[in-house]
């Protein structure tokens, strides 16, 4: 297997998600270790919401991008949900920076032939592959527009 070289590579903790989710696991096991409320929570149910939350956190902590010699891949958390894009398939004419408004959330969304890969609002790039329009959030447009058009 080919090692390929890192042209690019960008990292954004997801804090909107980290936080609530360590202040929410901090709360559970306080509960149960101090049995509060007037039927505290069992040993089982502690360690079934632990478990998710722990899951959810490994999988939405962070988003990263990575550049290399012919693809741009984005990766979210530990890597379970990933996008590959091909460099060869980018319309160069049509790659535009973009501002995203608070209101379209954070994640992934999907709409009207566009996809959305963001952690907060703000600076993204706008990468039009085939028929889809993909919107990455990022602070270092014109490094990503000039990594590309020179791939």
């Amino acid at each position: 297997m080919e090692k390929r070289k890192i042209v690019y590579k960008e990292v954004q903790f997801f804090w909107l998600s980290i936080i609530p989710a360590l202040l929410f696991l901090s709360f559970t096991i306080f509960a149960y270790l101090y049995k509060l409320g007037t039927k505290p929570i069992p040993l089982y149910m502690t360690i079934i919401i632990v478990f998710i939350f722990l899951v959810i956190m490994l999988v939405t902590y962070k988003m990263t991008i990575i550049i290399d010699d012919d693809t741009i891949s984005i990766s979210f958390g530990i890597g379970l949900i990933k996008k590959i894009i091909n460099i060869s398939n980018i319309d160069y004419k049509g790659i535009k920076k973009t501002i995203i408004p608070w209101y379209y959330g954070v994640g992934i969304r999907f709409g009207n032939g566009i996809v959305l890969y963001n952690t907060k609002s703000g600076k993204g790039i706008e990468l039009p592959v085939d028929y889809k329009k993909y919107i990455i959030s990022t602070k270092n447009y014109e490094q990503i527009k000039n990594i590309i058009i020179r791939q």
